[in-house]
């Protein structure tokens, strides 16, 4: 079973040392317990990529604590595997959290439920940010870097002073903080926090079109590989997932 956990902060945490310096306090509530059994409707699902995971919620727990004297709060919701598309299998109707996943990657939320009403076709995406997270993690190091050396290069500029008299040069060094590094500097850091930062917090998007079979007949997802259900004893993992 594979595990989402999404986090709120109520409060920004100014200090890593001042979040720890209490105990954090939670409160976990059990996993929510299904009603009635619903009417299950036949889907089938599709996607564009091979190894795509469909996987249904099957209860969520929520948290809260304390960080230093700030509070927060966030939610856990646990996945199953359905199945692997292409493949068909059931699902209640009406509102239903699903979640995508590669083979061995964590799963991937949609924002949504989807709404399952009778025989349907799921086409599903994942939306990769990898390669954003990747040049944050370029952008903000080399920001910081480049930049605080030109503040500092700046900042213990010298200038030298000579005077001539009676033929004899005397010359004297003072530091004189140049701005004209300096600047420039101060610039790229926050550049590279403002821009890095950002691009690095991307978390990868799941979308699942849910089209019902009168339509999805017309329509199919092309580049689908041949049906391969999902092997027994398949492999179950944790994936974390917090937002600030």
């Amino acid at each position: 079973m594979k595990h989402v956990v999404r986090c709120v902060l109520v409060a920004t945490v100014l200090s890593v040392e001042a979040a720890w310096a209490a105990p954090a306090r939670a409160d976990v509530a059990a996993p929510t317990v299904s009603g009635p059994a619903a009417s299950q409707a036949q889907v089938h699902v599709e996607a564009g990529d091979a190894n795509v995971q469909l996987m249904r919620a099957v209860g969520q727990s929520e948290f809260s604590g304390w960080a230093g004297r700030r509070p927060f709060s966030g939610m856990v919701r646990d996945y199953s595997v359905v199945c692997t598309a292409p493949c068909d299998t059931t699902l209640p109707e009406g509102a239903v959290q699903l979640a995508l996943a590669t083979e061995h990657g964590s799963a991937v939320e949609t924002d949504e439920p989807s709404e399952i009403r009778g025989p349907s076709t799921l086409r599903g995406t994942i939306e990769s940010h990898l390669g954003e997270r990747i040049t944050g993690l370029f952008i903000l190091p080399v920001g910081v870097i480049a930049g605080a050396s030109l503040v500092t290069a700046g900042f213990m500029h010298m200038t030298e002073t000579c005077e001539t008299e009676v033929g004899i040069s005397a010359c004297q060094s003072a530091n004189h903080p140049s701005w004209a590094m300096m600047g420039p500097g101060i610039a790229l850091m926050v550049v590279g926090v403002a821009v890095g930062i950002p691009l690095i917090a991307m978390h990868d998007r799941a979308h699942i079109d849910v089209v019902p079979l009168a339509q999805s007949s017309a329509l199919r997802l092309p580049g689908t590989v041949a049906e391969r259900p999902l092997p027994a004893g398949s492999e179950q993992g944790l994936a974390l997932r917090f937002r600030f």
